[in-house]
């Protein structure tokens, strides 16, 4: 008999509890199924005895030989086989020779839970893609934070888009005939602007990425069209590359042919819900790549010019919210995974349910097993609750610092980052 256990976050620990409980608990092969039994039964024995010596001979049979029985006979010593379902991580997994009591009141009531965390979102509502059930807890804010991290990822495109931005973008900007650097700083689409009328005047050192390729100088004009053809490329590549960074072990494959699909799933999702717009996926890579681009290419020229490096106040900013993010962090997953922790002792308890209930009313410390199991899948619909409000509040405020805007500019990603950074590490 097949069972499936549904857990959130937690499918490679359960899987691993789940083997470990087949192997010592097997009736047949388990290391610790027979001594346990026998345990159990010699001081089920002594005590059912002394009761009977002492006149409560008809509690010998009732109390202790049919529950024994029907322990053994039904809750132990059968086997099952567990699928370990953890639909936030797309982890499957088969656990075959599982104790059948443990097989069947994971996953009943996994799967009650399950049912009862999906009924409750469809009432406390989010968009698909970032419900706690699918996605986990504040999936959007985690990816938004990871945001800050996005650009080129081929140095060759990078230096040619620094290079453009530095001769061609700010110069115009300073001009302030085409664009000025209010209308590049609050711009909801940096690279629109800069494609509109490149000049055909000025010129940077375009560099065509790979092997042999010679840097060559053109016009910003001439540059803009090659170099849009670039980006367009590099976006792609982009969401392969970050993908693996967001989602770690549970990103795709990069030589798979849906390498990158989960990013471009999940990023359109987290940033039209948090900005209450509608962009691509495309769009909102692009346009962290160029804020990216903009500063980094406005904070080198600054240099070039003769101005100090601003290093130490940048690193000394960049250390203080590496760390208070990582403290914070921390703290926050700490919630998530004393489920999944929890979660996995429960099961694991198991093993210590076996002798304790071949003594006479044995059956209560089963049914108390139970009501742990029961008492940790509700812990997933709170969970779902608790992520929606979350996530309201952080779409109100989120909303309010973008809003002059009308999407994220070099002038408020800054905050609006940090701002989904802090609420993700709470």
């Amino acid at each position: 008999m097949d069972f499936t256990v549904v857990t959130y976050g937690g499918g490679e620990v359960l899987s691993t509890t789940f083997n470990a409980l087949a192997a010592v608990m097997n009736a047949k092969s388990g290391t610790l199924y027979q001594p346990l039994a026998r345990c159990g039964l010699i001081v089920g024995l002594v005590w059912a005895t002394s009761a009977m010596v002492y006149g409560e001979k008809a509690k010998f049979l009732h109390n202790w030989m049919i529950p024994l029985y029907l322990a053994l006979a039904l809750f132990f010593a059968p086997t099952c086989t567990i699928h370990v379902r953890d639909p936030v991580t797309s982890y499957h997994f088969k656990v075959d020779n599982v104790p059948w009591g443990l097989g069947m009141v994971a996953g009943a009531v996994s799967q009650i839970g399950d049912k009862v965390t999906r009924e409750i979102e469809k009432t406390f509502s989010l968009p698909d893609d970032l419900q706690y059930h699918k996605t986990g807890a504040m999936m959007a804010s985690n990816l938004i934070a990871s945001a800050r991290t996005f650009q080129v990822t081929n140095e060759d495109v990078a230096e040619t888009l620094r290079s453009f931005v530095n001769q061609c973008v700010v110069y115009d900007a300073l001009i302030g005939n085409k664009y000025t650097l209010e209308d590049l700083r609050t711009s909801p689409d940096i690279w629109r602007l800069a494609m509109e009328r490149p000049s055909p005047a000025r010129s940077f050192v375009y560099k065509e990425p790979g092997r042999g390729n010679v840097p060559q100088i053109i016009t910003c004009q001439q540059g803009a069209a090659r170099l849009n053809a670039l980006l367009k490329h590099n976006v792609q590549n982009a969401f392969q590359f970050f993908e693996a960074k967001v989602f770690g072990g549970n990103a795709t494959q990069k030589t798979s042919p849906m390498a990158g699909a989960q990013l471009r799933q999940y990023l359109p999702g987290a940033f039209n819900y948090m900005t209450n717009m509608a962009k691509s996926a495309e769009d909102h890579m692009l346009q962290q790549m160029m804020i990216y681009a903009v500063v980094e290419a406005v904070e080198t020229k600054s240099t070039a010019l003769g101005n100090a490096a601003d290093f130490a106040v940048r690193r000394a900013y960049l250390q203080q919210r590496a760390n208070q993010e990582t403290v914070a962090g921390v703290a926050a997953q700490k919630l998530i995974a004393m489920k999944n922790v929890l979660e996995a002792l429960i099961y694991a308890a198991f093993i210590f349910i076996l002798p304790m209930a071949l003594v006479p009313g044995g059956w209560r410390f089963i049914s108390k097993w139970v009501g742990l199991v029961v008492w940790i899948q509700l812990w997933p619909p709170l969970y779902a609750i608790l992520n929606f409000i979350m996530m309201l509040s952080l779409r109100a405020k989120g909303v309010g610092l973008i809003s002059a805007s009308n999407g994220i500019t070099i002038a408020n990603s800054v905050g609006f980052i940090n701002l989904h950074a802090d609420m993700a590490a709470q």
